[in-house]
């Protein structure tokens, strides 16, 4: 009979294993936080995976290059007349950074078994970055209207 005043056990893996290794975006989540935030979202995740994984480019190129692109995106968009869709260009932008991101960081986390962020994060990322781009061009149409 086992001592019900006994503490419980636990089956946590031991320190300096999986649960202590810092976790990473996969390239669903940079896609996700792409179609949310625009360009400047997923390469905040890139941003995340190079500094977690010691990737490729330093963590502010690659949020510096995503809010280049983002300013290039929306130009493009306001240049093109209305009667040529613009979400086309949108989503070539968020596939762009999902094969990038495939193609840097997809094999090193399923090599080496990293453990992924929860779909909260590049959700909140995405959304975060939504509301800051919606800021900027409502405060650019507002300043133009004065």
């Amino acid at each position: 009979m086992t001592d019900p005043y006994a503490p419980p056990t636990t089956d946590l893996p031991a320190a300096g294993t999986f649960a202590d290794r810092p976790k990473v975006w996969t390239p669903n989540h940079v896609l996700a936080a792409t179609i949310l935030g625009g360009p400047l979202g997923g390469s905040i995740g890139m941003a995340f995976n190079a500094r977690r994984m010691g990737g490729p480019g330093h963590p502010a190129l690659w949020i510096l290059g995503g809010v280049v692109v983002t300013v290039l995106v929306v130009a493009l968009g306001a240049a093109l007349p209305d009667s040529i869709p613009s979400m086309p260009i949108s989503i070539g932008v968020a596939m762009a950074a999902r094969q990038l991101a495939d193609k840097l960081f997809d094999d090193r986390i399923d090599r080496e078994r990293i453990p992924t962020v929860h779909w909260w994060v590049p959700a909140g990322v995405g959304l975060a970055c939504l509301f800051i781009l919606g800021g900027c061009v409502f405060g650019a149409v507002v300043a133009g209207n004065l």
